[in-house]
């Protein structure tokens, strides 16, 4: 990893060309002015993440903020071989989101998003009419914690399976298999809630 510095400054082009891990570990390193690279990077999915998952805008800003300060503040926990910088960086996000719904006592509404469900189960958009997003809210509510961070995670942040076994210390198949199962779950709460809301009209 070479990177040239001109006048006590690092030149732009370099760290345009190098990736988020080298970059993480001069950082780690103490050079702390080169998080503003990674914030423009990532500054936007970590903002879009918060969003859709509180539709909250102000709320998603301070939050994406403060995942960057996290980042400055446990710069040492910083470990390549742990699934690299932006599993590192979302799983920082996910404690953030974890602590402030400690905080706040109360639970936003999650997952607005039909892609899941299109996706996995063969399903299509126009099946669904507006009432029924109540019903898929329900359904992914009934996930655990820990399931619901996995498919948000892959299907949502398009983070590779084998990122998602280093964030949770487990092996790939054991990541696979909980992600299939969480989607499953999601599938048959739904179709039961729509189905027996169908009988009851």
């Amino acid at each position: 990893m070479n990177i040239k510095i001109v006048n006590g400054h690092f030149n732009n082009h370099d760290i345009k060309s190098i990736s988020d891990d080298e970059i993480m570990l001069l950082v780690k390193s103490g050079e702390i002015e080169l998080l503003r690279e990674l914030y423009r990077r990532h500054h936007v999915r970590v903002f879009q993440f918060f969003l859709r998952r509180t539709s909250l805008k102000d709320l998603s800003q301070d939050l994406m903020q403060d995942v960057f300060i996290r980042i400055v503040h446990y710069k040492h926990n910083f470990n390549t071989q742990f699934g690299g910088f932006v599993p590192w960086m979302f799983k920082i996000a996910m404690n953030l989101l974890a602590d402030h719904h400690k905080n706040e006592q109360r639970r936003t509404h999650l997952y607005k998003d039909f892609e899941m469900l299109n996706t996995h189960c063969g399903l299509e958009t126009n099946q669904f009419p507006d009432e029924y997003i109540d019903m898929l809210n329900s359904a992914i509510g009934q996930l655990s914690d820990e399931e619901r961070e996995i498919v948000w995670l892959c299907r949502f942040e398009k983070l590779s399976y084998q990122q998602i076994a280093d964030m949770h210390s487990v092996s790939l198949s054991v990541i696979k298999n909980r992600i299939h199962r969480a989607i499953k779950k999601v599938k048959a709460i739904f179709l039961e809630s729509a189905q027996n809301n169908s009988y009851g009209m």
